[in-house]
């Protein structure tokens, strides 16, 4: 698999998975990148296995840190969900020649993905557990990053109807919700623990 066969993919995969904005700054990446800079550069001439290795994802983790900080605001178009393909990757393109230095680094590591809403999602499935297999959850995430899904019994989960967690919790999940819903049952979490080899301090 070349590296622009992986964006590809990742493209494919958060178009399938109704994130369009991601897969747009994927697009205008892959239509942007050559070897003009040393990010490029790199990107092109990636020696190991560019999906395993979450090499699109990586990438895209320093530009979403650029754009965070408002350091790449020709790219506001993009991130609002806007612009032509053309015009995305002539920005992009720009952001790579103005920030090369900064969006080299990136590549040294996998991004480190941690948000709550993924609580959601593991929930589904920890539901069907127990279903299957009773109440008591001893939940173990190896690469918990920031944490944050190890607070998923301090959530307010609602999935089709089918409602987890304490009612008067702070932070409320409720994704949309296709097919049947998850089993109606009451997981008990006994024990959460998780490790990281790099954690991130959300604080």
């Amino acid at each position: 698999m070349t590296p622009l066969e992986a964006f590809a993919g990742q493209v494919d995969y958060c178009i399938k998975n109704d994130a369009p904005i991601t897969a747009a700054i994927l697009a205008a990446i892959a239509d942007s990148v050559s070897t003009d800079t040393a990010t490029g550069a790199k990107i092109l001439g990636w020696t190991g296995h560019p999906m395993f290795d979450a090499l699109p994802l990586r990438i895209t983790g320093g530009v979403h840190h650029l754009w965070r900080h408002g350091l790449v605001p020709e790219l506001a178009g993009l991130f609002d969900g806007g612009g032509t393909r053309a015009s995305n990757a002539d920005a992009m393109r720009a952001v790579f020649a103005r920030h090369d230095a900064a969006l080299l680094p990136w590549l040294d590591g996998p991004p480190q993905t941690n948000e709550p809403g993924r609580s959601a999602t593991l929930m589904t499935g920890l539901l069907e557990i127990v279903a299957r297999h009773g109440p008591k959850l001893e939940i173990l995430e190896i690469g918990s990053s920031a944490g944050l899904n190890l607070l998923i019994d301090r959530y307010r989960i609602e999935l089709a109807g089918v409602s987890v967690g304490p009612a008067d919790a702070t932070v409320h999940l409720k994704p949309e919700w296709r097919g049947p819903p998850p089993p109606a049952v009451a997981p008990e979490i006994v024990s959460i623990r998780g490790v990281d080899i790099a954690p991130v301090d959300a604080t």
